[in-house]
């Protein structure tokens, strides 16, 4: 392994940007069926068929 000289300050950019980037790709947005409500299949359509 290469030894890096790496600053404290060039570390908390890193991990700054790291952690933003995280933050940003694991976003979720909320979906239209969460904030209306799902609706619940009481009965299988017609010409269904569950394979499982």
């Amino acid at each position: 392994m290469t030894k890096t000289n790496l600053s404290r300050r060039q570390f908390i950019q890193t991990a700054a940007s790291a952690g933003s980037g995280l933050m940003l790709g694991f976003h979720i947005p909320v979906s239209k069926a969460a904030v209306v409500g799902a609706k619940v299949l009481t009965a299988m359509p017609e010409g269904v068929e569950i394979n499982a």
